[in-house]
Parts: C-alpha cells; structure tokens; sequence
C-alpha cells in the first residue's frame, strides 16, 4: 500500500472533494441510516473494519468542532487556522452488532494501515480500540488480533463513509440555511 501523503496543497481537495483512502473500495455507496462510533475514555471497543475503504477530507479544529475545509477561500484557513487531514473507516461493533462509521485522525490512520500492511488484510481485521484520556485529546491505543467473520452468519448493513459524510455535512448545511462548512465529528 502507498504511504499516505503529506502535501498540503488545496490542489488536491478542492472545496468539498473527499479523497479515496490507502485500500481498495469493494462496494458502492449506498443510502440508509448510519451511526457515528465515539470511543469514550476507557471505553474498549472491539471492532472490525469493514468492506468499504477508508476516505479522507480536510478539517480545521475551530470553535470546539471539527468543520470542513472549503478549499481555496475557506474563511477558516484565511484566520489562520491550520487543517488536518480526517480519515473516515466504515466499522462493525461486534458488542452492539451494528455498523457504524468512525471519524479518525491522521495518526490513528497511520496506525491503522501499519496493522493492516502487518497482517496483510483489511476486510475483517479485527481492532481493539482503547481510549486513554478525555475528549478528543485522549490517546487511542490500537491493537490488532486478526480475522474474524464480520457477519457472523447474519446480514449487517456497514455504511458507506462516503454517504455518511456527504449526508452530515448536507444536514447541517440545511439547518443553517446552507450556511454551515462544518462536520460535527
């Protein structure tokens, strides 16, 4: 797999444009509800990536929220605010045996694709999530314990991290009368 890019350049991402990830996409998006994982302070979470790659988009943390980067004249970069690049994993909880899409950092991405080189698979790897610290600052601890049947013999709707995105991002627009460039997670 590629190393994932460090160019900050709006080149690559112009206002709204999400990246495709480091892994293959297997399936298409696709509609319906989806529910965003948040890993709690000391909370562990065992889940298991799921069958759609993983995407990224440019973020600045501002005004207590990560809010989408709108490229070239983004209000947000112009007052000197500086934007991170967010990965966003579709997962299944084994515990809750739902999927769910998760929003990462860079780092924890970083982490991610060095266990999934490791083992050689995404599509059911198995990760145990621990996070050691409040809020967003907490340290995510990422282990890996191999494959495991993502569906257990039942059908599970993983979302697509595409979909789940646009679709938050579409919400908020609405609710502030097309005014909002932020994404809530």
């Amino acid at each position: 797999m590629a190393e994932l890019g460090r160019e900050d350049e709006y080149e690559d991402t112009e206002n709204t444009e999400i990246g495709e990830g480091w892994a293959s996409a297997s399936l298409e998006p696709e509609s319906g509800a989806f529910h965003w994982l948040h890993i709690n302070n000391g909370d562990p979470v065992g889940l298991t990536l799921g069958p759609h790659a993983p995407i990224w988009y440019w973020g600045h943390w501002y005004a207590g929220r990560m809010r989408r980067c709108s490229g070239r004249d983004c209000e947000i970069c112009k007052a000197g605010v500086g934007r991170q690049r967010r990965w966003v994993f579709a997962v299944y909880v084994r515990k809750e045996k739902r999927g769910y899409v998760w929003e990462t950092s860079e780092s924890t991405s970083n982490a991610i694709q060095a266990l999934v080189e490791k083992e050689g698979f995404m599509l059911n790897l198995d990760l145990f999530v621990k996070r050691d610290g409040a809020g967003k600052r907490g340290k995510l601890q990422i282990t890996s314990y191999g494959k495991n049947s993502l569906y257990d013999g039942e059908h599970v709707e993983i979302p697509h991290p595409k979909t789940a995105l646009l679709a938050t991002w579409m919400g908020m627009e609405n609710s502030n009368n097309g005014k909002a460039e932020e994404s809530e997670y």
